[in-house]
């Protein structure tokens, strides 16, 4: 949340506006009245003096499972662009940059899976060893980790409940990462390891699936030898 007033007007803004760049990954649950115009959350002021000036809040969503924003460490708000534009008593446009800023610094959870790995001992045979680490800033509640096949919703060859695993940054934390060794899974093929893909917790969805190729078990072969003998 952030309000936004105009203090700088030392005359009648006419046909006033106040435009707020919207960042990369942000969700506007809450426009105020604004419109979203070429990537701006505009705001439609009307004229403003200094004795009524305009203030406006309006609400921001930040999704995690969205790339930009889990990459990010912090916003600032109302960000590099934002800018009041006004038309003075002589019909002549103004166009105010913001200069003042807060940032905010922001935290995610983050989960990761990989294979670490693996041994191929027949067709129906395969074993891996699995580790899931919290790689993020906040702790995180259990989930399912799944061994599927073939894709990232194929047949659940098997599946383990992921612990509470807590933040490497959260003071006293043991325990960000867990392992999971000799998963025995009863095929080959194109295997997916799948975390929390059921959304159970919020996190980002940066390298919640780990991918294996898991081909070539020996397999028994049979051979039939015929003899046969002739007399004359």
């Amino acid at each position: 949340m952030f309000s936004l007033i105009t203090l700088r007007v030392a005359e009648i803004a006419n046909d006033a506006n106040v435009s707020v760049p919207v960042i990369p990954g942000q969700v506007v649950v809450d426009d105020a009245n604004g419109i979203v115009q070429d990537g701006n959350l505009v705001f439609r002021a009307g004229t403003i003096t200094k004795s009524s000036p305009f203030s406006v809040t309006y609400r921001l969503n930040f999704p995690c499972n969205n790339s930009s924003v889990c990459n990010a460490s912090a916003f600032t708000f109302p960000g590099p662009g934002a800018t009041f534009s006004y038309y003075d008593s002589n019909g002549v446009v103004h166009i105010i940059d913001f200069n003042d800023s807060t940032t905010v610094s922001f935290r995610s959870r983050d989960l990761n899976v990989e294979v670490t790995a693996g041994t191929i001992l027949g067709k129906d045979n395969v074993l891996l060893d699995a580790r899931v680490q919290n790689t993020g800033d906040l702790d995180a509640n259990s989930t399912t980790l799944k061994f599927r096949l073939n894709d990232t919703n194929g047949e659940v060859l098997a599946s383990y409940a992921v612990p509470t695993l807590c933040s490497q940054g959260t003071p006293g934390c043991t325990s960000s990462s867990t392992f999971y060794q000799s998963v025995g899974l009863n095929t080959e093929g194109v295997i997916y390891a799948a975390l929390n893909d059921d959304n159970s917790i919020s996190e980002c969805p940066i390298g919640n699936y780990f991918v294996v190729n898991c081909y070539g078990g020996p397999s028994t072969q049979v051979y039939s030898v015929g003899y046969y003998a002739w007399r004359s």
